[in-house]
């Protein structure tokens, strides 16, 4: 997989939501659509970029959003506590990682697709 030197954890939990994130992501924000926002970075000084969407003051590229955008999902993953259900524990991290109900659902789609790919 693209990014699997990036995505290195032995959690397959938080492989498989980074890689919906990802996924997710990339769908909705095609390379022609991350230019222009690449642009009006350049212009406001702050915009979302990368694949992964990450919200930056600075100008990072796909590897680097990819870097960024990896770390909050393993931190948040981590800072859940344990006893949670798994299924309220993967909502509430990508809640945190984008907060509306709506992408919760659809990335919690792709993250099941793929679990069922990779059994």
């Amino acid at each position: 997989m693209k990014y699997s030197n990036i995505v290195k954890t032995k959690n397959k939990k938080i492989k498989l939501l980074t890689y919906s994130i990802m996924i997710y992501e990339n769908y909705n924000r095609p390379i022609v659509i991350r230019v222009f926002e690449n642009i009006k970075f350049f212009i406001t000084g702050q915009a979302s970029l990368g694949i992964m969407q990450v919200t930056t003051q600075k100008f990072i590229t796909n590897k680097e959003s990819v870097k960024m955008g990896y770390k909050i999902i393993k931190d948040n993953y981590f800072s859940i506590r344990k006893k949670m259900k798994l299924e309220n524990k993967l909502k509430k991290v990508i809640f945190m990682y984008n907060k509306t109900n709506k992408y919760v659902e659809e990335v919690l789609y792709i993250y099941h697709l793929l679990e069922n790919e990779n059994k």
